[in-house]
């Protein structure tokens, strides 16, 4: 049996098309290029947040995101683009809650995507966290952190890019608190890889006053422009009753106090040195320590700003007063708000646990649970490949925080989770401690923003054409209420300006507009507004000419009419008067003129005849 050709190329088409059909019902509404999910940026509205905008070259530093969804826009394997420029970044890591995230991919060039997970469908809200190493250069970089409309500008200034001094240290700054009865030299903290802090040990059971020493300028060089801001952690308090002491290092003599300035709060010291100088200084202050903090680690950090070589430079050190009974594992919290109001939008606030160990920690050695205050409810927390946070499941206000992976001592780790803070009372002090450290979070009342008593001003111009009146009033109202009148006329210029007029009634502009009596034979249009003031404009009106009828005499011809039209026109002094036109019901009148004019001629003709025989016969 033979097929055509035709056939068979027919039989091979509809075999083709019902393989596509079949693979269109096993993948139903995704094309073959959506598989890998879609780009969903635009559907992220986010908010960055740092702790400084200028960060140390080298030094790691958290940015913090926090976002909301257009709920329904995103699904499964939808992602989002994030970008953390090479310039000011050198190595990244990001910390994703794993409710709304399935994983994250470095695209290169500072771009990376963050891959939503299953959990997306209902999501509403969130956040995550970057974990960003800044780049060490010679010179300042910077670069903008962003993520789909949010922007963050980030500036990277060079870790102590100076040359130095005559000095045998490279630093500019250094702290300590070893000058104290009863606190040891403990190592270093490499928590910071750039910056390794000094640790010292005291038995803090009873607390107490402690001396702590600032550095400035070991390396001796050349600088100026100097600022150093030292804060302390939660839980220590600057004593401001015993101030500061300012030395010279190698002499111990005071320095001028008229040469720099400081200021002191509970727990910030800012000390500025506007001049130049190449001597090293030494600043001491106290700060007094709780008692009860045998368990507790206090990092604090100074960061100073200088001027060397024309260039700005910054650089920080940290110090660590630790407890003789204190266990790394309790970690350091901060939180990301201290006040909060009552505005129902700023009542999700962030805590963040920060845990290092220079031994490192082994898997599940740190069992952590932290004690919520009972005005705040727990919302969610960001897991890392590191640790496991969970709600207790018959105490809701206990967060149990355990490493399920062992750390190394390179390592600094984070634990970061939100709660809401909706049901605490205005002016109470939420306080959360976890392993010494306290945060604290003042609700107060919003403060609404006082209506603004503005004033303005108003214009009025007048237009004529075709002639001029000797004046116009007109009406300036207020939604639809008269507030001012004036005559506009020649003495004014027909302009005038409304002055001391308000803006806003109850929060809300004001409509003003403009009425006018207007003028006899003149048609009147009021234009403009408020912001570029009224212009009234009158206008002559046309004069209507009479309407005439034509005079018409009718004529008999063969049963048709003719019309004739006679123009009338207006007679002038020049002119002779028109004569009587005939007048049917006077003919007796008419027939005695008549007769009377034939008379007269009669007698004219006779007498001239008699005169001319009268000649003949001479």
């Amino acid at each position: 049996m033979l097929i055509r050709r035709s056939t068979i190329k027919r039989r091979v088409a509809a075999a083709f098309v019902a393989f596509l059909t079949a693979v269109t019902m096993l993948l139903p509404g995704q094309a073959f290029a959506e598989a890998g999910g879609s780009d969903a940026t635009s559907h992220v509205h986010a908010q960055i947040s740092v702790t400084n905008d200028t960060w140390e070259a080298g030094v790691t530093s958290i940015v913090s995101f926090k976002y909301t969804i257009d709920r329904g826009s995103i699904h499964p394997g939808d992602y989002a683009i994030v970008t953390i420029p090479e310039d000011i970044a050198s190595k990244v890591s990001f910390s994703l809650n794993s409710q709304h995230f399935s994983g994250k991919e470095d695209l290169g060039g500072g771009r990376y995507k963050i891959i939503f997970g299953d959990g997306i469908e209902s999501g509403l809200s969130g956040s995550f966290s970057a974990f960003v190493t800044a780049v060490s250069k010679d010179t300042s970089s910077a670069g903008n952190i962003s993520l789909g409309e949010a922007s963050k500008k980030i500036t990277v200034a060079p870790q102590s890019s100076s040359t130095g001094g005559s000095g045998k240290f490279t630093d500019t700054i250094m702290k300590d608190a070893v000058d104290n009865p009863g606190i040891s030299f403990g190592g270093y903290d490499y928590s910071d890889p750039s910056s390794a802090a000094q640790i010292g040990i005291a038995d803090l059971t009873k607390g107490g006053s402690y001396k702590f020493r600032l550095y400035i300028n070991r390396k001796e060089g050349n600088i100026s422009q100097v600022t150093v801001n030292d804060r302390i952690p939660d839980g220590m308090t600057l004593d401001k009753d015993k101030g500061i002491q300012v030395t010279d290092w190698d002499s111990h003599k005071a320095i001028d106090p008229s040469l720099y300035s400081w200021e002191m709060d509970q727990q910030n010291l800012v000390f500025k040195y506007p001049g130049s100088f190449s001597n090293h200084i030494l600043v001491t202050y106290w700060a007094t320590v709780p008692a009860g903090s045998n368990t507790a680690k206090f990092t604090n950090t100074a960061n100073i700003t200088y001027t060397e070589n024309g260039d700005v430079h910054q650089e920080h050190k940290s110090y660590v007063l630790q407890g003789s009974a204190n266990n790394a594992s309790n970690g350091e919290k901060s939180v990301d708000k201290t006040e909060i109001t009552t505005d129902p939008d700023d009542q999700i606030v962030t805590y963040t646990i920060k845990f290092w160990n220079s031994n490192g920690f082994s898997e599940n050695e740190i069992n952590l649970t932290d004690d919520l205050d009972s005005h705040v409810k727990f919302l969610s927390a960001e897991e890392n490949e590191y640790f496991s946070i969970k709600q207790d499941k018959d105490d809701p206000q206990k967060i149990h925080i355990t490493n399920t992976k062992a750390i190394d001592g390179s390592t600094t780790t984070y634990v970061r989770f939100t709660v809401d803070m909706s049901d605490v009372p205005v002016g109470y002090t939420v306080k959360n401690s976890v392993g010494g450290n306290t945060t604290k979070t003042t609700k107060v009342q919003k403060e609404e923003p006082k209506p603004v008593d503005e004033k303005i001003s108003i214009d009025v111009n007048g237009k004529w054409f075709g002639g001029m009146e000797e004046f116009e009033t007109v009406y300036l109202k207020a939604n639809g209420k008269v507030v001012s009148k004036i005559d506009l006329n020649p003495g004014n210029n027909w302009s005038y300006t409304f002055t001391d007029l308000k803006k806003q009634e109850n929060g809300t502009d004001i409509v003003y507009t403009m009425e006018t009596d207007g003028a006899d034979g003149y048609t009147t249009e009021v234009t403009g507004g408020r912001d570029d003031g009224f212009v009234v404009t009158n206008t002559k009106k046309k004069e209507e000419k009479p309407n005439v009828p034509a005079n018409t005499t009718d004529k008999p011809d063969s049963g048709n009419t003719t019309t004739t039209k006679t123009a009338t026109t207006k007679a002038t002094k020049a002119e002779a008067p028109v004569p009587k036109t005939y007048d049917p019901g006077k003919t007796g009148d008419y027939m005695v003129l008549l007769a009377g004019s034939a008379a007269a001629l009669l007698f004219l003709a006779a007498r001239r005849a008699s005169g001319k025989k009268a000649h003949q016969n001479r």
